[in-house]
């Protein structure tokens, strides 16, 4: 059970003599069919309980970008992946909230690959929330697409609460500047909705938002992934 063996794999980490041992930011590779809730595992720091993606900043890529294939569709989506990830990184950030492209998960994966393999679809946000049984053919769509950046909020039953989750998730975008900035505000959202878990507060958009930013320049050995994933 991987969020159960965290703060085994934290320690390790810390006690290497050649680390640095304040972590700030961790980075995890994950298959594009298994995707997880990664920012809300629950550690064990300085003898309290914390959301993994509150007490460090979280990123998030999909291994096989990183993967050496002779797929022709891998090549092609890491291909693309890399153009996506450099124009992102070049986009001017004074239109930041523009560059999500709105998506609508009921259409279907041929529908949304068509549309969003287009060269000026560089990250994308869902029209409203997504259920659980979506995120494969939302992370489907992210892979063979190439794009770098992806935001949502995700298993929201309330009509009520999810319209507000909504109009906060586009508060969120609107007050970013940039992809970083923006992983610093979904940190302290985060944060906020830590301090609320375990009581009645339930509600906080933190416990139901999903984040991708998958530049491949975060990952400057891919061509060498297994020995830098490699763990006790």
């Amino acid at each position: 059970n991987l969020p159960d063996k965290m703060n085994d794999i934290l320690n390790y980490i810390i006690s290497d003599d050649n680390t640095i041992t304040e972590i700030r930011k961790i980075e995890f590779f994950v298959p594009y069919k298994r995707l997880i809730s990664i920012h809300r595992w629950l550690i064990v720091r300085e003898k309290e309980e914390y959301y993994l993606g509150s007490y460090y900043e979280i990123k998030i890529g999909i291994i096989e970008r990183i993967k050496k294939s002779n797929n022709s569709d891998d090549k092609t989506s890491q291909d693309r992946w890399r153009r996506k990830s450099d124009s992102l990184r070049n986009h001017n950030w004074n239109n930041f909230e523009n560059i999500f492209h709105p998506i609508f998960l009921e259409k279907t994966p041929k529908e949304l690959k068509n549309e969003c393999r287009r060269e000026e679809v560089l990250a994308v946000k869902p029209n409203g929330s997504i259920r659980n049984t979506e995120t494969n053919k939302m992370m489907e769509v992210l892979y063979f697409t190439g794009i770098p950046l992806a935001i949502w909020v995700q298993d929201i039953i309330n009509s009520e609460s999810t319209n507000n989750h909504v109009n906060q998730l586009n508060d969120i975008i609107r007050e970013a500047s940039c992809p970083n900035s923006l992983s610093k505000s979904i940190q302290t959202k985060l944060k906020e909705a830590d301090q609320q878990r375990g009581t009645e507060a339930t509600d906080h958009i933190g416990h139901y938002l999903w984040f991708i930013w998958d530049d491949y320049c975060h990952s400057r050995d891919y061509n060498n992934y297994e020995s830098t994933l490699s763990m006790p």
